[in-house]
This record gives C-alpha cells, structure tokens and sequence, in this order.
C-alpha cells in the first residue's frame, strides 16, 4: 500500500465511523490488515471491547447511558488508531499456527430446576487465562487456536435434558495477553445423569470461505432433587483432553494427541507451582461462595424471618440481600395483619419497612383507624369505654412523624355523667360496642369510601388517535423526528402486574416476588404470546402488544400532549421509578400519571412492543433487526434513558429482570 492509498483508506475510516459505526469501520480494517500483522491484534482488542459492552449491557452490568459513553471511548481509540497507521502495518507474512488453551468449569453435579451458571474461556498464554477466576473445578487443557473462535454448550439428549441459556454472541475473538469468555446459565429439567456437551471451532478462511475446526468435549451430568452438603461438586482440576486442533491451510480432522504429552520446560514446572500455590489462596474464596449458596438455601427452605435475618447477617452485602429483605418485607406483613390487628402493628410495620411493598397500605388502615378512633358518633354512644392507652405510641411515632401521614389521635377528657330524663317515646341508645379494626385492604362504608380493586394490567384506558411527530431531535441518532398517524386503540393504564400473570398463567416469573402489584418482570417477548393468547381466550378479548408508535403516542399523552419528556412530567422523579429513586421494581400507579391517566410509562420497567426494530425514515441511523423493540426504561436506569422518544431493542427470546410490559387491544 503506497502513501495515496493509505490517506483515502484512512478517510474512508473515518468517514464511515458516524455513518455506519464502530463494527463496520472494525470489520474495514479486518479486511484490510494482514491477520499475522501486529496492528491486526490491535483491532481484536477494539472489537474485544465493544462485544464485552455489548455483553455487559444484556447481562444489564451497563445501563444505556453507560453503553453510549463506552461506545465513545472506543470511538475516540479507533480515530487514534486510524490516525496511527502506516504503509509497513499492511505487508504481507507468513502465516503460523497459534496454540492456546481452554478453561471451563461445568459442574458435574446440578439441582434439577435450578439454574447453574457454567463458564468457558480460551486464551493463548496459560498464565492469562487464569486471571480473575476460582479455579476449583476448572478444566484447563491445551488447543489449537485462532483469532476467531466459536464456542457453544449443546444438550445431545433425544429428549432435552437441560435449557441452556447463552449470555454471549457464539462467535468471539482472541487476542495476544487477554482471555476470551462465554457464560452460559443451564437448568437441568430432570434427575438423572445426562451428557451435555461443550463444542469448540476454530473459524478460519481458506480459500474465500469460512472453515471450521471443531473439538466437542463431552461431560456426564449427574441431576438431583436436591444439592450436597456443600452446595454442588465440581469436576476435577486440570485434567488433560489429549485433544488438539488442526490448524493453518489443510483440511485435516480433529485427532488425539500421539503418546504422551512433551516434558516441560523448567519455565513451565514454575508456572504450574506459581497455579498451585494460586489454587490454595482461591479456594477458601470460592468455598465462601459455596457456603454463601448453601446459607441462601437454608434460609428459602426454612421460610422465616429468623433464617433470612440470619443470612443478612452473615452476608449483609451477599448476592441474595434483595431476594432476603424482600422475604422479611413480606413476612412482617403477613404478621402484621393476622387477626386481632391493632394500630400499633401497622406503626411498626412501617417502622421496619418506611419504603416497603406495604406501605400504602398500611397507610391507608392506618387512617382508617384513626377515622374510627375519633368518629364522634361512637364517642358519643361508648361513654363508658375506657380511653385507649396511646403511650406506647410515642416512641414510635417520632421517628415516623415525617413519613405517616396521619396522627395521633389526642386523648379524650373524660367528661362527666350528666342524668337527663329522657323524652317520651324516645328509646334510650343502645350500648355500643367497641369497632372492630377493619381488615387489611377493606376499610368501613361508614367511615370512607371503599377501596378501589387491585389495580391490574387489564385495565384499559382509551387513546383517540391522532397525528403526531414521533422521535426528538434532541435525543439519540436513532430518534430522528418524522410524523406518524394513529389510529385509535386502547392501552393498559398500569403495566401487567405478577398477580395478572399468576391469573392467567398459574405461575409467576418475576425475579422480585412478593408484591402482586409490582409489574411482571423476567419474561420474554416469546413469552409474552403465550400469556395473550391465554388471556384471550380466558376473557374473550383480543389482546395484544403496542406497535412502538402507538406506545409512544400513548406516553406522550396522545392528542392531549403538553410536550413532556417525560411520560407526564419534564422531571423524571414524579413520573418515573428509575436509577435516583428505587432499587428495584414498584407497584404500580404510584407515580404521578400523564395526560391520559396511564402510569409508569417513564421507568419501572422496560416494555416490550410489537414490532421489530427498525430505523426511522430519512436516513436515520439504526440497522433493520429481528430484535423487539423495548420502551420506557427501568429501575435500573438515569434519566436520560426513561425519556418517552429512547429506543432500545432486544432478542424476543430474551429474559430480564428490568423487562416487562402493558397491553393494548383495536378499538
């Protein structure tokens, strides 16, 4: 490549960065590289870096903006490393096989129905692969590599054994000092012993064309009900396969190794001593992970506040601390409204849980019990009734003063008996008895209103259509404003909670239990088809998910739009539950509501939609997917994110705990 070539290559580089992205200019400079060529590493390590953003963000480690601003870092390091290259970086050399080695660790014990999370990796330097993982129970063996590697988990049973859900893109990329991993989560679906196998390819070009190599790798699983003293066992440490792949320019097969494997190096006895002496110092961490899952274990079957408390108290910062303060959250309620309830039950439930899954209604008896304490109706007619001791009270009520919204009923001076004759012909009052706290969610005719229904995704609020400019010129690339015109239709004024899907579905997915009224989280698009189609036939309407358009005309308040950002408000804080204001999904219609009286449009949960994703007309950036599209943001995410115009897409496969949904049906 002569200096002429080299500027208008560079140009083109940098012209297609804002025009097509970071994977096509990274997919440019493959093909213009020579594989064997330094800087070649050095674009592997940009796209090594893009898919483990991309990976994180599925996995939800990232929220949307922390996406963009790692999509920027590694924009601002392509245009440096374009501006680096030189014509001695695009000669031709001599091609050379690479070995490497792989590492896993699939349990050789699992509990049927319960989720275990199985890793892989592949690296070419043996001491780079062991970076950052435990290493009781990995397998480490010796391969052939490339720079383009596949790896997939496979169940080869006639009849499914496990479900095997895969985090990362199958096909990845090695480079010099760094490992490549896959992670995949696989649920047994019965007890048993099973193979499952692990498939491992080499991806090269020969000839113009993609060609494979692959080892498969296959270990024995043994399912039971329930899991060993210590959790679950492990395979041995370090076996070795007695497998290699072929590599370079032939089209030889996958074949055992000859004989036994070459002495090694004194350098190598080293670094087995240096691993030895790693195993012993990770093994008490990871011992501490099994006790910690065994500790979770003890506490769910157990189901008491004492074993979850204790399990906070051994782990307080521990992988489950949500799932446990949930449990408690839950039981102290249930304590709280056994029979016999008094005020001061419903004081304390709010003292231990200020921001509970209760809490409005403990609110709500609790001012129906002050109601009926102060009615001067049974003042009146209970002149004999002693006065309610309220001193106990005080200690509690102080540091709620600014969260409860009532107050303490003041007592009562006893007022004198005074004898009256009593009129003729009117009968004397009858003795009264003292009221009976209501029961939870139900509050007396007498004294107010009664309580609307449980609110539910069924609930439908009607959107006459309209035209409208969809998108912002202020947001993201993909958000390019053009009009769009609705029809009218009809969408759920709150988001489809657990108790709706527990109605149709007989189960509940959601990863946050305990709160009927919270959105339904951990479900798919897939999913999602299902329980329409039920609900369909169970309630004799044709339900369905919002187009994207129809979604965001809905947030925006339809005809009635006062142009908010968000969906009601220009601040996200009184519409949104989201990343400033809660760590974890809300009941819904707790937020302010928008124009059209529907809630949570902006935050609590991401909500799936009809169709795929697609990019705007007029050239808009975005590339046609088979992705759904998802709307709203969640409790996960900034602001920025839970604007009524931000787009985002996922896999209609896909599960999530920030992921949920409302319903629409036609007019």
């Amino acid at each position: 490549m002569n200096t002429a070539e080299l500027t208008e290559l560079k140009r083109k580089l940098r012209q297609l960065l804002p025009d097509e992205g970071i994977s096509a200019v990274i997919s440019a400079l493959k093909a213009s590289l020579p594989e064997i060529a330094p800087k070649y590493s050095a674009v592997f390590q940009l796209e090594t870096r893009l898919n483990m953003a991309n990976r994180d963000k599925i996995r939800g480690v990232l929220s949307q903006e922390q996406l963009e601003l790692a999509y920027n870092r590694i924009s601002a390091d392509l245009i440096e490393f374009i501006d680096t290259l030189r014509e001695e970086d695009f000669a031709a050399a001599g091609a050379a096989a690479k070995t490497g080695s792989i590492l896993y660790k699939i349990p050789q014990t699992m509990q049927v129905e319960h989720e275990t999370r199985c890793i892989v990796r592949l690296a070419f330097e043996e001491d780079v692969i062991i970076r950052n993982i435990e290493l009781t129970g990995a397998v480490l063996k010796p391969v052939r590599v490339s720079e383009v590697m596949e790896v997939a988990l496979v169940d080869p049973n006639d009849e499914p054994a496990f479900d095997i859900r895969e985090v990362n893109s199958t096909e990845q990329f090695l480079e010099k000092g760094d490992f490549t991993e896959w992670l995949f989560f696989v649920t047994p679906l019965r007890t048993g012993e099973y193979p499952l196998a692990l498939r491992v390819s080499v991806v090269e070009v020969i000839g113009g064309k993609d060609r494979k190599k692959e080892i498969v790798l296959e270990e024995t699983i043994q399912v039971v009900a329930e899991p060993d003293d210590d959790g679950y066992q492990e395979t041995a440490t370090f076996q070795n396969s007695g497998y290699t792949f072929t590599y370079s320019t032939d089209d030889d097969v996958v074949a055992p190794a000859a004989g036994e494997l070459p002495a090694k190096s004194n350098d190598f006895r080293r670094a087995g001593s240096a691993l030895l002496v790693l195993l012993v110092i990770v093994a008490g961490a990871w011992a501490f992970g099994v006790r910690e899952r065994f500790a979770w274990f003890q506490a769910e079957q157990a189901d008491t506040k004492t074993g979850y408390e204790k399990y906070l108290e051994n782990y307080p910062a521990g992988r489950y601390r949500s799932e446990a303060t949930t449990k408690i959250d839950s039981l102290d309620w249930l304590e709280t409204i056994r029979p016999g309830a008094d005020s001061l039950r419903y004081l304390r439930y709010l003292q231990l849980h200020p921001t509970g899954l209760y809490e409005p209604d403990a609110r709500r008896i609790l001012d129906s019990l002050r109601r009926l304490t102060t009615d001067s109706t049974f003042s009146d007619l209970t002149p004999e009734l002693p006065e309610p001791d309220t001193s106990a009270l005080d200690t509690i009520l102080e540091p709620l003063s600014d969260q409860v919204l009532i107050t303490k009923p003041a007592p009562q001076k006893k007022r004198p008996v005074q004898k009256r004759k009593p009129a003729k012909a009117v009968p004397a009052p009858p003795k009264a008895t003292a009221p009976v706290p209501p029961a939870p969610g139900i509050v007396p005719p007498s004294t107010e209103k009664p309580l609307p229904d449980r609110r539910s995704g069924f609930e439908m609020v009607n959107v006459p259509g309209g035209r409208f400019t969809m998108g912002s010129p202020k947001g993201d690339k993909d958000e390019c404003p053009h009009d769009v015109t609705i029809n009218t239709f009809n969408i759920g004024k709150y988001e489809v909670t657990q108790a709706d899907w527990k109605e149709i579905m007989g189960s509940n997915p959601a990863f946050y239990k305990g709160c009927d009224e919270c959105p339904v989280e951990n479900v798919s698009w897939n999913d999602i088809q299902a329980f329409i189609a039920k609900a369909g036939a169970i309630r004799g309407v044709r339900y369905r998910l919002p187009t994207e358009a129809e979604w965001e005309f809905a947030a925006r308040g339809g005809r009635q739009s006062q142009g908010f950002v968000y969906a009601g408000s220009n601040r996200a804080g009184p519409v949104a539950w989201n990343h400033g204001n809660t760590e974890r999904p809300n009941r819904v219609g707790r937020k302010k509501p928008n124009e059209l009286g529907i809630h949570d449009m902006s935050g609590n949960v991401w909500e799936w939609c009809q169709n795929t994703y697609q990019p705007y007309p007029g050239g808009c950036k975005g590339k046609a997917s088979n992705d759904r599209v998802l709307r709203g943001g969640g409790w996960r995410n900034y602001d920025q994110i839970c604007r009524t115009s931000n787009r985002n897409q996922e896999n209609p496969g896909k599960r999530d705990y920030q992921n949920g949904f409302r319903l629409a049906r036609d007019q």
